[in-house]
């Protein structure tokens, strides 16, 4: 069997119009018959998504290049390879970097989004 190429998203063009002007994301599109939400998302230079939090967790793989991050008040630089997990009352800010990231988000068996204070989630 081949494997089948990625869709790479813009993750500027795919963040950034659902940020509202308090910095939530919203409108995130959840296919509520699989477990978790897999993304895949690109970005560079001065195309980098503004400081936004969402209300579920996320979990972020560095698929290719590097990132610094800013998640609430500490910077990371990140590489391929690595693996941040986001609290869903974390902002956070993509500082600069050429990267390709896979993003997954967790949801319980009726496809609700687990969010950091369920007990399914510790």
């Amino acid at each position: 069997m081949r494997g089948r190429r990625l869709h790479w998203q813009d993750s500027y063009k795919f963040v950034g119009p659902n940020i509202t002007a308090d910095g939530v994301r919203i409108n995130y599109p959840f296919d509520p018959t699989f477990p978790a939400d897999v993304g895949f998302y690109e970005g560079a230079g001065r195309h980098l998504v503004r400081p936004n939090r969402q209300e579920y967790l996320e979990a972020i793989y560095l698929y290719s290049g590097s990132l610094d991050v800013q998640i609430r008040d500490r910077r990371f630089h990140l590489k391929k390879g690595d693996v941040v997990v986001i609290d869903a009352r974390a902002n956070i800010r993509f500082i600069e970097g050429r990267y390709r990231v896979k993003t997954a988000n967790p949801t319980d068996e009726e496809g609700n989004l687990r969010r950091s204070e369920d007990d399914k989630c510790a």
